[in-house]
């Protein structure tokens, strides 16, 4: 193996050995954070041999975004002083140098890592934390590259090039206006500044800021909408080897959120409950529920249920569909006490959980008692019954008394009384009487009852009497008289009697 060859292999696996360039991370707005630091800061402490000492590496047709890899390395010449390779995108040649020679050992090297950022500018710092470097025992983190622009069109030797040394492939020539990335170190990890909520949460978190041990860490603090700065930290200083935490605390500001609205319509769009409007500040939660409403079966709900209120008007809709129509039927009964109905009861029918209503009739002769079931209520889809119980008021009677009688005001037949409730109807009857004809009736023959007594009376007259007589005759068994007959004489009709005798020296035989 060549001299060229083994010093190319040694760097090659010094790179490996000592370095993992990572990429920056995304999570970082670093145009967020603009410190400007001293070039003193930096390792080897003094700006001309820091400019001198800066790792270089060549970026070529650089546009608004670029992503090079870099894979480099530093080493200890005999001298102590450091030397550098770096690695151009379109030879990956290596090299070395030191201040004011020309480029040597010149040859080919990989690397897996990236470095990325924005645009160029002049000049863009792109942090890169966790790479360190050791120099006589001194522990030195990489910080950030510098991309920079050289505006003149010069050749090697590279201490020819004004301003800065550098790294470049032997006898390159610059062009004017080519893009180079220099990589620095510092004695200090540096500071990282955190913007954070009492309760830990983190609103912004700086990059790592670069400066040597004992410098003063630059921060600041920073508005956020809707907290309120409550700590700031003390003033503090980079420490040797230490990364240093600076903290600012904020509370949450209460700040109004807009209006959520909670809606509950059929299939349709139509509303089918009142809206609930929910208020709050913004990132306060909210949560909504679901309802039960009668003859309707939840669908879908359109919108966020449970969210964070925002400055925007949120709707958050519950949506039904209509259930198939039942009905139900109510039965209204009005009986008496010993449940006979009194009245024509009343069927009323209607959609389940529809409301219905009964009535208490007005029934002569009863008065109200009570009312089983409910008299109001919802129709439901088992048949109901609604019962009005009447007791039955007290019964006035009257009577009427039917007289037949004789011109003479004499009875001649016996007397009929009839008795019946107040107001209900009462009828007489004309009899026919022997030996009387009828003349006339006094009273009303036909009427109705009232609490006072009454009388109707038939009037006749008496019919002419015809007489007829009966002879009793006492004879003995030859019809010879043997005792005066007797002769007995009355109406027509009536009735007459006759008498054994006892006859002397007879025996009575037969009539």
């Amino acid at each position: 193996m060549n001299k060229k060859s083994l010093i190319s292999s040694l760097l090659l696996a010094l790179a490996f050995l000592f370095f993992n360039v990572q990429k920056v991370s995304a999570a970082i707005d670093y145009n967020l954070f603009n410190y400007e630091y001293p070039v003193s800061a930096y390792y080897p402490k003094s700006s001309d041999k820091a400019n001198v000492m800066g790792r270089i590496i060549k970026i070529n047709n650089v546009r608004n975004d670029y992503s090079i890899s870099i894979p480099m390395d530093f080493n200890q010449n005999s001298e102590g002083k450091l030397n550098y390779f770096g690695l151009t995108t379109s030879t990956n040649a290596y090299f070395t140098h030191d201040s004011g020679n020309s480029i040597t050992n010149a040859g080919s090297i990989t690397g897996p890592d990236t470095l990325v950022g924005p645009g160029l500018q002049n000049p863009v710092k792109l942090p890169i934390p966790n790479k360190t470097l050791t120099v006589d025992g001194q522990t030195y983190f990489f910080n950030y590259y510098v991309v920079q622009v050289v505006t003149a069109k010069v050749v090697s030797p590279i201490n020819e090039i004004p301003g800065n040394n550098y790294a470049l492939q032997p006898l390159d020539t610059l062009p004017a206006n080519a893009n180079f990335a220099w990589a620095y170190y510092s004695d200090s990890p540096g500071a990282v500044i955190h913007y954070k909520t009492e309760d830990g949460t983190e609103l912004l978190t700086s990059p790592t800021i670069i400066g040597e041990s004992g410098d003063s860490i630059p921060s600041e603090a920073r508005d956020f909408t809707g907290y309120t700065l409550v700590s700031v930290p003390e003033a503090d200083t980079f420490k040797k080897a230490q990364l240093t935490n600076l903290n600012y605390i904020y509370k949450k500001s209460p700040v109004a959120g807009a209006t959520v609205t909670v809606k509950y319509v059929d299939t349709n769009g139509f509303p089918i409950s009142d809206p609930i409007s929910l208020s709050g500040n913004i990132d306060q939660e909210y949560t909504t529920e679901q309802k039960n409403i009668a003859g309707y079966t939840f669908k879908e709900v359109q919108g966020n249920k449970n969210g964070q209120f925002i400055t925007e008007p949120q709707t958050v809709t519950y949506v039904y569909s209509k259930n198939s129509i039942a009905t139900g039927t109510v039965t209204i009964k009005y009986v008496d006490t010993n449940g006979k109905s009194i009245s024509d009861e009343i069927v009323k029918s209607g959609n389940v959980a529809s409301p219905f209503s009964t009535e208490q009739k007005n029934i002569a002769g009863y008065t109200f008692k009570e009312v089983q079931g409910n008299k109001n209520g919802k129709f439901t889809t088992d048949p109901q019954t609604v019962t009005y119980v009447y007791s039955k008021n007290p019964i006035a009677t009257g009577t009427v008394t039917i007289k037949y009688v004789d011109t003479n005001g004499k009875s001649i037949s016996d007397e009929i009384v009839k008795s019946g409730n107040v107001a209900s109807p009462f009828s007489t009857e004309q009899k026919n009487i022997a030996g009387y004809t009828f003349k006339e009736v006094q009273g009303n023959k036909n009427g109705k009852f009232t609490t006072d007594p009454q009388t109707v009376t038939y009037v006749y007259s008496k019919n002419p009497i015809a007489t007829g007589t009966v002879t009793i005759k006492y004879m003995d068994t030859n019809g010879k008289s043997i005792s005066d007959e007797i002769i007995k004489s009355g109406n027509i009709g009536s009735s007459y009697t006759s008498e054994q005798k006892k006859i002397s020296g007879y025996n009575f035989k037969e009539v």
